[in-house]
């Protein structure tokens, strides 16, 4: 993704090619926009945040080792 390759990340790791960069907008949206003067780890040590990520990961995991066709998209190739 750094190398700006990103179809040959997608088919890595799907969860980090889309997930990282919208982290990072959700992130930067709330340090500049919403409250500047907040540091960068109290942004993101919310717990509602470290949970949502959890869940996404987690249900990431398992959803790639189905083996029925939708979720086998998943699956790195």
């Amino acid at each position: 993704m750094v190398h700006g390759r990103f179809l040959d990340a997608c088919r890595m790791n799907v969860l980090c090619t889309l997930f990282l960069p919208g982290l990072f907008l959700v992130l930067a949206w709330q340090k500049w926009v919403i409250d500047p003067n907040k540091p960068w780890l109290q942004l993101i040590a919310k717990p509602f945040i470290c949970w949502m990520i959890a869940f996404a990961v987690i249900g990431f995991a398992v959803a790639r080792n189905i083996p029925i066709e939708p979720f086998s998209w998943l699956a790195p190739h």
